[in-house]
């Protein structure tokens, strides 16, 4: 039974589940911070928090169980572990116009890493981070 949790998100954006059969955490983004909820509601802390995030607006559960977000601020997409240690940058491009700012993110059934940019399509990211190529 999942019960009411009070909290102040400035601006809820997104929300993720992992997947069966893991602990079944709830993750919420939340512009500069990831707000994590065990599954009977109960808040679990903050990720993300002092780390630079900005203006997020997406996250994505890798296959690897890691949290990738979409900082979109900082113009790159950070990663941590299903524990919320900061594991670092996981890419950040050089676009052939602008910068990037990843807004939607997913991974498919190989693993690889599909970030749709406002400013330059969707580039796609291999497990390490490589770039494999941008299309749209």
């Amino acid at each position: 039974m999942i019960r009411y949790v009070a909290s102040c998100f400035f601006i809820a954006s997104v929300l993720a589940v992992t997947p069966a059969p893991s602990a079944q955490l709830l993750y919420v983004m939340d512009r500069d911070r990831v707000e994590t909820f065990g599954p009977s509601g109960e808040s679990l802390g903050s990720i993300g928090a002092g780390t630079g995030i900005s203006n997020a607006f997406d996250l994505a559960i890798g296959p690897d169980g890691n949290i990738y977000v979409g900082n979109d601020g900082a113009g790159r997409i950070d990663y941590y572990t299903p524990d919320g240690e900061y594991l670092g940058v996981f890419v950040q491009p050089n676009p052939p116009v602008g910068r990037f700012f990843p807004r939607s993110m997913v991974f498919d059934d190989q693993g690889l890493l599909y970030a749709a940019s406002s400013s330059d399509g969707v580039r796609v990211f291999d497990q390490n981070g490589g770039e494999l190529g941008v299309f749209g």
